[in-house]
């Protein structure tokens, strides 16, 4: 982004294109001299991403989620801007289902942990600092 002079917003624009040239990096920034790493970068950033998602699922143990990283249209944003380098469909789904039974899972657990571990609102006012006391 410093190298091309170029905030975060057109950083992802160009991110997101699907043929990303030098021209597209050119008319983007505001500087005269575009580097010649420019498109690695951005390349290099796509990978950054996909090592990211991927330590992501190796935290919760889904290292069997194919993430088929690439460029897909999502309904979720403007008819007009829906192409984007992120997972697939399939892969959202799976890891959004996944996401759902955890939740679940935690939830059914929470009466139990509360019985042992009082909320905020029961425990006694008097033991917090001032600053504690004015968060609840």
């Amino acid at each position: 982004m410093l190298k091309m002079e170029l905030g975060l917003t057109k950083t992802y624009n160009l991110f997101h294109k699907k043929d990303l040239s030098l021209q597209d990096i050119i008319d983007e920034s505001p500087k005269s001299a575009i580097p010649d790493t420019a498109i690695q970068d951005l390349l290099q950033l796509r990978e950054l991403h996909k090592q990211m998602d991927r330590t992501v699922l190796a935290a919760y143990g889904w290292e069997d989620i194919c993430l088929a990283h690439d460029f897909y249209e999502v309904d979720y944003l403007p008819e007009n801007d829906r192409l984007r380098f992120t997972i697939s469909p399939d892969a959202r789904k799976e890891i959004l289902k996944r996401l759902l039974l955890l939740n679940h899972q935690i939830h059914e657990q929470e009466p139990e942990q509360n019985q042992t571990h009082p909320s905020p609102k029961t425990r006694d006012v008097e033991n917090k600092t001032p600053i504690q006391q004015s968060l609840f």
